[in-house]
């Protein structure tokens, strides 16, 4: 399995083995838009690995500030 997210449509896909798509949900990138350079506040492009996951148990909604 696999995600992509779409910067441009503001939507992550969650992609099985086989190419397929399974599943679709809403996202919000940064304000800034797309960007590699440190500290730009950016939403940075190319392949990354997850490594931790916020958030567990908040409510739909919510919003994040700062960890």
């Amino acid at each position: 399995m696999h995600i992509r997210v779409d910067i441009g449509r503001q939507c992550l896909g969650l992609f099985g083995d086989d190419g397929a798509c399974i599943r679709r949900y809403p996202v919000s990138t940064a304000l800034n838009g797309a960007g590699e350079e440190a500290g730009s506040q950016r939403t940075p492009r190319g392949r990354h690995r997850i490594r931790a996951r916020i958030g567990a148990g908040a409510p739909a909604g919510a919003v994040f500030r700062g960890r």
